[in-house]
């Protein structure tokens, strides 16, 4: 049996009650983490929408059962992923629901999953050159050293907003360059000119922004970010595209999906 949190039938909109019960289950991590996921998914849900003003201090406590010290610790960490916005004097307000949901067993673009977190995808980009492939992306590409590779670097906004700055990296005459520009999806540009991604591999990394970065993705030198590395194959395991992606941590909840022992 675990615990769930939920918002009662006969609850009025803005009736204060703690949303967060003590369950046979307990969460064992920090307080501030799971008070910033319950007041994520109580935006998510419409409780507080965009633009809106947030309770008092007081009455947001009561809400989501912790202490002040954890509410202003929560608060803050999502007030420095842009998401809420303290004005003083006045409150704090909702500025955006951005918490995009990447399930890292399943191999979707970034365009796919700020769609469907009900949010525009954009895309800017900055860098499309063909160039000769490194010895790292010839070997994963299967490539011969130095034969010509078309990089991409490109800003990934959901609601105008920067989310993920991403580089990609293809054999040369895979996807013409006036189609990244296009469209923003590389997965649904390859589909349409029968290279269909079928399965990646990936691997995870923290890492700290660079002045470029920061500089691209609007954070300040030096802020955490997660790198994603990925290499994506063809049904028929021909490897098609090397991407790196550095994410706003903010900005997406990674989480997959793990079988048990007795499965």
């Amino acid at each position: 049996m675990t615990s769930e949190v939920c918002l009662p039938p006969a609850q009025k909109k803005n009736e204060v009650r703690p949303v967060v019960e003590m369950g046979v289950t307990r969460d064992r991590r920090p307080l501030p983490v799971i008070a910033r996921e319950t007041l994520q998914d109580l935006i998510l849900g419409g409780r507080f929408e965009v633009g809106s003003q947030l309770p008092s201090e007081e009455e947001l406590s009561v809400l989501l059962g912790v202490s002040r010290p954890t509410l202003r610790e929560a608060i803050r960490a999502m007030e420095d992923d842009g998401q809420l916005q303290r004005r003083r004097g006045i409150g704090t307000f909702v500025l955006r629901a951005a918490v995009l949901e990447n399930r890292l067993d399943v191999n979707s673009g970034v365009t796919q999953l700020i769609e469907q977190a009900g949010m525009k995808p954009g895309s800017s980009v900055l860098v499309t050159k063909q160039r000769p492939a490194t010895a790292e992306e010839a070997a994963r590409l299967q490539l011969e050293p130095g034969e010509p590779v078309l990089a991409v670097d490109r800003v990934r906004t959901a609601d105008g907003r920067p989310a993920v700055f991403s580089r990609d990296v293809l054999a040369v005459g895979i996807l013409h360059p006036a189609r990244v520009a296009d469209d923003g999806s590389i997965y649904t540009t390859l589909q349409q000119q029968g290279k269909t991604v079928h399965h990646g591999l990936a691997e995870l990394d923290a890492v700290a922004a660079t002045a470029a970065l920061a500089r691209h993705l609007n954070v300040a030198r030096g802020a955490p970010l997660l790198l994603l590395r990925q290499l994506d194959f063809t049904a028929n395991d021909q490897p098609v595209l090397l991407s790196h992606e550095w994410v706003i941590p903010g900005a997406f909840r990674m989480t997959i999906h793990r079988r048990g022992p007795g499965v």
